[in-house]
């Protein structure tokens, strides 16, 4: 894909392709790898993006590669680096307010979901469920079921994150996200770590609980945990 589009001389095309490039070097592990190729397509977009051009696409690519090395330095713990990087992901949001090129979505909205999830990756979850919920999130305009269960598993992190008080909330979202999109959560590592931590801790039984257990395919070892425990 990248190929390709050097091929045509898109800037904004060329910069999606090293974003998804990037975004499955991430998910594979290759952090350093990610880091390049997002730097990369930073420094070759910045100069040529123009923030009230009529074509926000290089605008929307810019923000994704910023919001791409955010998480990436979220998760090397390099806090101050990762906030930069949403910071200008932010400023270029709020220039060409919510846009779908490409099919995806881009704006105040995506940006504010970084946040959260990034907040998380950082051990700030309390904090950034609060900030995140301080004013109403336009679900809608994501456009997306799964952009939508992503949200509210990011929101369910972040509850158990802040300790076991809120558990409660942690389990409604995670139900919800589970509801959204049971394609992409089931499987989900995160998610599924999530949900035995969460029946771990868990002080009495409680039907949403049970039900995601067997929902996940965890009843198993549940019960070999009970009989540990027994």
């Amino acid at each position: 894909m990248y190929d390709l589009a050097r091929r045509h001389g898109n800037p904004g095309l060329i910069g999606f392709a090293r974003w998804f490039w990037a975004s499955d070097l991430s998910c594979l592990g290759a952090q350093d790898r990610a880091w390049a190729v997002v730097s990369t397509g930073i420094d070759e977009l910045t100069p040529v993006v123009r923030l009230d051009a009529a074509d926000t696409l290089p605008a929307e690519i810019l923000g994704f590669l910023h919001g791409r090395a955010a998480w990436i330095a979220a998760r090397e713990r390099r806090g101050d680096e990762a906030r930069a990087h949403l910071d200008e992901a932010g400023m270029i949001a709020g220039r060409i307010g919510e846009c779908t090129g490409m099919g995806r979505h881009f704006g105040p909205t995506n940006v504010r979901l970084h946040q959260l999830g990034i907040g998380v990756e950082l051990g700030e979850g309390g904090r950034a469920y609060a900030e995140i919920t301080r004013t109403p999130l336009d679900v809608d305009a994501l456009g997306s079921r799964e952009r939508s269960s992503e949200m509210h598993l990011d929101l369910a992190r972040a509850l158990a994150q802040d300790g076991p008080d809120r558990d409660a909330e942690a389990i409604r979202h995670l139900d919800t996200a589970d509801r959204l999109a049971p394609q992409r959560i089931r499987m989900n590592p995160v998610a599924r770590d999530l949900v035995i931590d969460l029946d771990r801790r868990a002080r009495r039984r409680v039907w949403e609980l049970d039900s995601l257990c067997n929902r996940f395919g965890l009843g198993k070892q549940r019960s070999q945990r009970e009989g540990a425990r027994g």
